[in-house]
Formats: C-alpha cells, structure tokens, sequence
C-alpha cells in the first residue's frame, strides 16, 4: 500500500477500512453468479442471469463510503485528492468542465460514484464533493458475425439496450433503455451505420427530441421537446 505524508492523507485505519471494503467488493463482483454471469458472452445465460437479478437484487448502501467522503475535505489541493484516491486504487471515470469547476467522478461499486469538484485554478483545490447514484451498465461484445437479438443489461437485471445484429453489425433498431426498464431511446441501423428515425424519451415517456441520421450522421430536421410537449428548439442539419 502506497502512503502519503501524514499531513496530506487518511488516518492510517481509515485507509486500511477503506481499502479492506474495496477489496471485499471487488472480490464479490469476480466471484458473484449471477451477477458475474451478465459478462457472458452467451445471450442465454446473460438472460438467466438478469432474470434473477431483478427478484434479487439490493444496490449497495451509500453508508459504505461516509467515511471516504468525510476524509475529503473541502479546501484541500487537487493533487493531494488524486493521491489519496489513487492510493486506494480508484481511478477516474469521467469528468465535465463548467469554467469555474471541473467536475470529476470515480466509480466505487455497482451504484455509487464519488463526484468531486475542483477549482480551475493553478493551484486546484476541492471545492465540493459527494456521492451519486447509478446502476452500472454491463456491456457485452456478441461473438464476431453474430446474427440474431443482442441484450445488455444493468446490474439489477433490467435491460439497458437491445439490437438486431447481422453478421456482426447493428441493423434495424436499437433500444435504449433506463434502469427502471423504460425506453429512453429508439435508434436505427444500417449495415453498422447510424440511418433512419432516432427518438428520445423522457422518464414519464413522452418524446425529449426526435431527428434522422443519413449515413452516420445528423440530417433533416431534428426538434427538442420539453416535457408538456412544447418545443424547445429545432435545428436543420444537412444533408436534408
């Protein structure tokens, strides 16, 4: 275990907990059936799997990371942060700029992400940090010049996309789908290709846009819908 100057990190016994809890889930994400079994590259067993996964399972308790996020303290330099992530083996990820703040997150289990947000400043300093919640997406490869319907799931069971592939390719359409197993996006292709209708879909399931693709990309016009179904803005992308 990599430590850092006493002055810029953990206690020595919240590292060890930390580090013992993050070792504990990793080893149950490994060795856990079924919930290993969604990485399947069987569209079969990768059904079987969700379906129990959806009478089973619990997401994780956000009480796993109090003692994580009370060791952040706001104030504190970027690189000192990073250090002390990095020495628990967190790694970055994603991450959004807004000018005055990056925002930065790091994935701990199959729900929970530590967002932390830092100054863009030369000397970066924390500015805020927290948890957020979001079932984790398995995504699994279908075999080379796979035929057939292809289905990934969330780590609760529920369906996160569907597609028809022919010979290895995506054709027709693609469904997206939310974690509570509403559609959230209608996709079509072609030969591999974005072409055809795209619709979006808010929670409540009205239309949040809707547009074309013509040979990968945008074309036509394409409108953006508030949640009343007023439009809230439109745009025409070439080719028409």
């Amino acid at each position: 275990m990599k430590i850092i100057s006493r002055a810029t990190t953990f206690p020595l016994h919240s590292i060890a907990t930390i580090s013992a809890f993050l070792f504990f889930c990793s080893a149950c994400i490994l060795q856990a059936s079924p919930l290993a079994d969604l990485s399947s590259p069987s569209q079969e067993t990768r059904d079987a799997a969700a379906k129990i996964l959806r009478a089973t399972y619990t997401p994780p308790s956000r009480t796993n990371w109090d003692v994580l996020v009370s060791t952040l303290k706001v104030g504190s330099p970027k690189t000192n942060i990073e250090a002390q992530l990095q020495a628990l083996n967190l790694h970055v990820g994603g991450g959004v700029g807004s000018g005055n703040t990056e925002t930065v997150t790091y994935p701990l289990d199959d729900y929970w992400s530590l967002e932390c947000s830092f100054t863009n400043t030369a000397d970066g300093r924390l500015a805020g940090v927290g948890l957020v919640g979001g079932l984790r997406e398995v995504y699994t490869e279908p075999p080379t010049n796979f035929t057939g319907l292809w289905t990934d799931y969330y780590v609760n069971g529920q369906k996160s996309g569907e597609g028809y592939y022919k010979n290895g390719k995506l054709d027709g359409n693609g469904v997206g789908f939310d974690s509570k197993g509403k559609t959230n996006l209608i996709h079509h292709w072609v030969n591999g290709v974005s072409d055809g209708e795209e619709t979006g879909f808010y929670p409540s399931g009205k239309i949040a846009y809707k547009g074309k693709y013509k040979a990968g990309k945008q074309a036509g016009h394409w409108i953006w819908y508030k949640e009343d179904g007023s439009i809230e803005s439109e745009k025409d992308y070439e080719p028409k």
